[in-house]
Protein backbone atom coordinates (compact mmCIF):
# COMPACT_ATOMS: atom_id res chain seq x y z
CA UNK A 1 0.00 0.00 0.00
CA UNK A 2 1.78 3.14 -0.94
CA UNK A 3 -1.11 5.74 -0.23
CA UNK A 4 -2.43 6.89 3.20
CA UNK A 5 -5.10 4.49 4.71
CA UNK A 6 -8.09 5.62 6.91
CA UNK A 7 -10.45 2.58 8.80
CA UNK A 8 -13.57 4.16 10.89
CA UNK A 9 -14.62 0.42 13.41
CA UNK A 10 -16.91 0.07 15.54
CA UNK A 11 -15.40 -1.54 19.20
CA UNK A 12 -18.57 -3.69 19.22
CA UNK A 13 -17.90 -4.90 15.79
CA UNK A 14 -17.40 -8.91 15.34
CA UNK A 15 -16.02 -8.76 11.77
CA UNK A 16 -13.44 -7.06 11.82
CA UNK A 17 -12.74 -7.13 15.93
CA UNK A 18 -11.45 -4.80 17.84
CA UNK A 19 -7.98 -7.74 17.83
CA UNK A 20 -7.92 -7.47 14.04
CA UNK A 21 -8.18 -3.74 13.98
CA UNK A 22 -5.34 -4.29 16.34
CA UNK A 23 -3.84 -6.68 13.80
CA UNK A 24 -4.87 -4.51 10.59
CA UNK A 25 -2.77 -1.03 12.66
CA UNK A 26 0.38 -3.77 13.77
CA UNK A 27 0.78 -4.41 9.99
CA UNK A 28 0.40 -1.18 8.46
CA UNK A 29 2.89 0.18 11.02
CA UNK A 30 5.34 -2.86 10.06
CA UNK A 31 5.05 -1.67 6.72
CA UNK A 32 5.75 2.00 6.83
CA UNK A 33 2.11 2.81 5.52
CA UNK A 34 1.17 6.23 6.96
CA UNK A 35 -2.52 5.34 8.57
CA UNK A 36 -5.28 6.82 10.76
CA UNK A 37 -7.79 4.94 12.58
CA UNK A 38 -10.77 5.91 14.80
CA UNK A 39 -12.62 3.61 16.90
CA UNK A 40 -15.86 4.21 18.42
CA UNK A 41 -16.10 2.09 21.42
CA UNK A 42 -20.33 1.55 21.41
CA UNK A 43 -20.71 1.14 17.70
CA UNK A 44 -21.31 -1.94 16.05
CA UNK A 45 -20.89 -2.88 12.52
CA UNK A 46 -22.51 -0.87 9.73
CA UNK A 47 -22.81 1.97 12.51
CA UNK A 48 -23.56 4.63 9.65
CA UNK A 49 -26.57 2.62 8.44
CA UNK A 50 -29.00 5.59 9.01
CA UNK A 51 -31.92 3.02 7.62
CA UNK A 52 -30.98 0.40 9.94
CA UNK A 53 -31.95 1.45 13.52
CA UNK A 54 -30.55 -1.96 14.88
CA UNK A 55 -27.24 -0.63 13.77
CA UNK A 56 -27.37 3.17 13.24
CA UNK A 57 -25.15 4.54 15.82
CA UNK A 58 -25.91 8.44 15.39
CA UNK A 59 -22.72 9.93 17.34
CA UNK A 60 -20.10 7.14 15.79
CA UNK A 61 -21.69 8.35 11.97
CA UNK A 62 -21.13 12.13 12.82
CA UNK A 63 -17.77 11.78 14.15
CA UNK A 64 -16.50 9.23 11.19
CA UNK A 65 -18.30 11.52 8.62
CA UNK A 66 -15.78 14.40 10.21
CA UNK A 67 -12.99 12.87 10.56
CA UNK A 68 -13.58 11.18 6.89
CA UNK A 69 -13.46 14.60 5.70
CA UNK A 70 -11.20 15.63 7.54
CA UNK A 71 -8.39 13.01 6.21
CA UNK A 72 -9.49 13.26 2.67
CA UNK A 73 -9.05 17.48 2.80
CA UNK A 74 -5.80 16.66 4.67
CA UNK A 75 -4.56 14.39 2.09
CA UNK A 76 -5.80 15.81 -0.88
CA UNK A 77 -4.69 19.25 -0.21
CA UNK A 78 -8.25 21.34 0.87
CA UNK A 79 -9.66 22.52 3.97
Amino acid sequence: ITCPVAGYFGGQDKNPSPADVDDYEAALKAAGVEYEFHRYADAGHGFQSFENPDRFHAEASEAAWGEALGFLGEKLGRS
